[in-house]
């Protein structure tokens, strides 16, 4: 098996922003986060299989993190032209999505006991097979939000030693390849 320092430097040359490891023990979680997804603050709720309530209770979606040894946390960071910069932020969210698509894949090739959490909600179906009343066709490859593992993700920058950009001149995101 490759080392998590080899995974995190070739998540970098994927176009990642940075890519630090940490144990998942240390991961904290906050179940207080799911609020926001039980008030529809993105608009996403029911809606997409990845989102709650689909995607699982908190509990299950935390024991399913603990189950794995180790992440690669993934940031991408967009330079933005203040708070109201939807473009800029949509572009951000854009470049997490792929990037986390692009460590799925390379997780794939080099045959990793993995799973990724997405940045944002599962995009691999535009829209969500859901919402056209049908089967999601990959389940096991869809992308869950870290917002709806409950992730604490300050206390994850801060743990990765990594800053968190949220100012109004630059965004943010972040993802997450578990390995066993």
């Amino acid at each position: 098996m490759m080392d998590i320092e080899s995974i995190c430097t070739d998540i970098v040359k994927l176009g990642a922003s940075r890519a630090e490891y940490i144990n998942t023990s240390e991961i904290v979680f906050n179940t207080d986060f799911r609020k926001s997804c039980e008030e529809n603050k993105c608009g996403n709720y029911g809606k997409n299989y990845t989102c709650p309530p689909y995607a699982g209770t908190a509990q299950q979606l935390i024991e399913k993190v603990k189950s794995y040894s180790k992440a690669a946390v993934i940031v991408c960071t967009e330079k933005i032209s203040g708070y109201d910069d939807v473009q800029g932020m949509q572009l951000a969210n854009d470049r997490i999505a792929h990037i986390a698509q692009l460590a799925d894949e390379y997780a794939q090739q080099k045959e990793l006991d993995y799973m990724i959490i997405g940045g944002s909600n599962c995009k691999k179906c535009s829209p969500c097979r859901m919402v056209l009343g049908e089967k999601c066709p990959q389940p096991q490859k869809a992308f869950i939000s870290l917002s709806a593992f409950c992730i604490d993700i300050a206390k994850l920058s801060e743990s990765c030693n990594i800053q968190m950009v949220w100012d109004g001149s630059e965004i943010s995101y972040f993802a997450m390849l578990l390995i066993r």
